[in-house]
């Protein structure tokens, strides 16, 4: 019987003819093995063996006959299961009457329609500037910049790198944790600490600086948090920066002939990566507006597995990017994860419904395409790409060649406005809460 369009509950009842013949064959085995002190072994009594290892035996059978049964009902009405099965409380063999169990079952919610043609989304079609290939440029000439000593020395300003040691004191007290002998510290770099630069500008090699800093109450650090350290602070050098100039030189550490060439390869690259996060933010959409306009419940199940995965893939971002607050990374990452995942989960549930009822498929051309696509990228010959993608990483393949498939069929039935996407509406509390989990 159906509770919701994701739960079930399941009863099966199994003949006591069936019961007692499945308990004969248990008994029988056991008595084989059975070691009972007087008795060799396969000789004892049954009597016996039923009053020493009845209920294990009555247990197990119990167990078996509900696995099979379980299993026989999921096949006969065609269940996709997800998560483990509620048995609620087991109920025992009894001599003489059908074994009888009932299991709620979260399952897969039947989706037969789904609206999916004209779904409003908005793609950005900005060209790149003039100004953002100068911008690009700079970054490269900063990723090759190289520091030296001013000549005549000068007190350090601005962009400077100064080497310095110092040690610290909280209240009164030497912390050789946060102490260090030689340290490199780019003056107006984001991050380092407003004190650190006002101390140290127009210092030069040689002199010493005294520092105090005062840490707020909610600093992650438990010996600073709330208190003041002092710094006494020795300048061991100061360099000032040197950027290369671009030139047809410059350029050919690029790959690129001339300055015009990098400027033109610069400036495709930028529109290449435009438009790739253009397509990847229309698919967004898409997947957003699918999930608004086809209201179906999720298993929780579900959703607490993509929970869990999307912690992981945040954990993997965080280590990638070098810690929390990297790149724009939101502080309240975890405060609406429950919501997202469920979204997610629903997004995936419809784009499987679509696939079956427009007969969307991964073809042996498709994969083969693909594997091609990826061997011209990595420079590997396409047979050692194939020998590469078996087993798991086959499937991960597919899986992503049909979703693909499936967000184009999407993307040729949506209606695409030009633009960035308008701000979306903050919901109401009210409007959250009576949203399907």
């Amino acid at each position: 019987s159906e509770i919701s369009p994701v739960l079930v509950e399941v009863k099966v009842e199994v003949p006591w003819d069936t019961v007692k013949e499945d308990l004969d064959k248990t008994f029988q085995l056991v008595n084989r093995e059975a070691k009972v002190k007087g008795f060799r072994p396969g000789k004892v009594p049954p009597a016996i063996v039923r009053k020493m290892f009845g209920p294990r035996v009555h247990a197990d059978v119990a167990s078996q006959l509900v696995s099979r049964g379980l299993i026989a009902a999921v096949e006969e009405h065609k269940l996709q299961l997800c998560g483990e099965p509620d048995y609620g409380d087991m109920k025992e063999i009894k001599t003489g009457e059908p074994f009888t169990f009932a299991a709620k079952l979260e399952v897969r919610p039947t989706i037969e329609k789904v609206a999916f043609e004209k779904l409003e989304v908005y793609k950005d079609e900005t060209a790149v500037t003039d100004a953002e290939v100068e911008e690009e440029i700079e970054r490269r000439r900063k990723w090759a910049i190289e520091y030296s000593a001013p000549e005549p020395m000068r007190p350090a300003k601005n962009d400077d790198r100064l080497g310095v040691s110092y040690s610290v004191t909280v209240n009164g007290e030497v912390e050789p944790a946060f102490s260090n002998d030689d340290n490199e510290i780019v003056l107006g770099a984001e991050g380092l600490l407003k004190e650190f630069q006002d101390g140290l500008f127009g210092t030069k090699p040689g002199d010493d600086v005294t520092l105090e800093i005062a840490y707020p109450e909610e600093h992650t650090n438990e010996k600073l948090k709330g208190k003041t350290a002092v710094f006494s602070v020795k300048v061991l050098r100061v360099e000032e920066p040197h950027l290369p100039e671009v030139t047809d030189e410059w350029a050919k550490e690029h790959d690129f002939a001339t300055v015009a060439e990098l400027r033109a390869g610069l400036r495709k690259q930028l529109e290449e990566g435009r438009a790739k996060r253009a397509r990847n933010d229309v698919r967004d959409q898409l997947i957003e507006a699918l999930v608004a306009r086809n209201a179906i419940e999720v298993p929780p199940s579900m959703v607490k597995q993509q929970e869990q995965a999307m912690v992981y893939e945040f954990a993997q971002f965080l280590q990638y990017s070098g810690g929390m607050g990297q790149n724009g990374l939101p502080e309240n990452f975890f405060d609406d994860l429950k919501e997202r995942a469920a979204k997610r989960v629903r997004g995936g549930l419809l784009l499987s419904a679509i696939a079956r009822l427009e007969n969307v498929k991964v073809e042996k051309a498709d994969v083969d395409a693909k594997l091609a696509e990826l061997a011209e990228k990595s420079g590997k010959h396409v047979a050692k790409v194939r020998a590469d993608y078996q087993g798991e990483k086959l499937d991960q393949l597919e899986n992503e060649i049909l979703n693909d498939k499936l967000l184009s069929l999407l993307e040729a039935k949506a209606t695409v406005k030009k633009g960035k996407r308008p701000e979306p509406e903050k919901k109401s509390a009210a409007s959250a809460e009576s949203e399907p989990a």
